[in-house]
Formats: C-alpha cells, structure tokens, sequence
C-alpha cells in the first residue's frame, strides 16, 4: 500500500496506456485525531503518469478531462475528490 497526504492507496482496478485505477482510502488528519473512532472515505484514484503520457494528451485533452469530470454531477459518475500532482504523477 502506498500512503500520501490522507490517502492510502489499495487494489489496482484497472489500467490503461499511461494510467492506473486504483481503490483508495481517505482520512482527515483532523478528523482522525478528533475522533479515534472516524472511518476513512472509500473512494477510487486515478493516477496518470506524466512520463508516460503524450505530450499533447498532457497540455490539450488531459485538462479538458479535468475541467469536465469536475463539473459533472450525476450519481452514476464518479465525483472528484482531489487533484494532486506529485513526482510527475497526477493523482485524480
């Protein structure tokens, strides 16, 4: 498992050319000391790696991906929790 900012990442789901799904767990730092009892929040990370991607994936389509999934709200789309940028790597 891998461990960042809140987030523990789990089980890979799925992958593509240049980006992996996995399960991922999140707990507040905040949260957690207040409560001893509090759960983390299930959700799913996207990570793109940079390195792998194209280019113009990364500057053209990549933040039109973003702008959009942020803005859908329908209960059959995932919603976006986060976005984070570390090592070259795109945390979603």
């Amino acid at each position: 498992m891998v461990r960042f900012v809140g987030y523990t990442l789990g089980k890979l789901l799925g992958e593509g050319a240049y980006a992996k799904v996995y399960t991922a767990e999140y707990m507040d730092a905040k949260s957690a000391s207040k409560d001893p009892e509090a759960k983390a929040q299930i959700l799913a990370c996207k990570i793109v790696d940079g390195s792998k991607a194209p280019k113009e994936f990364l500057k053209k389509f990549f933040p039109r991906e973003i702008a959009v999934i942020c803005k859908v709200n329908h209960h059959y789309v995932v919603r976006v929790h986060s976005i984070l940028k570390l090592s070259g790597k795109y945390y979603l």
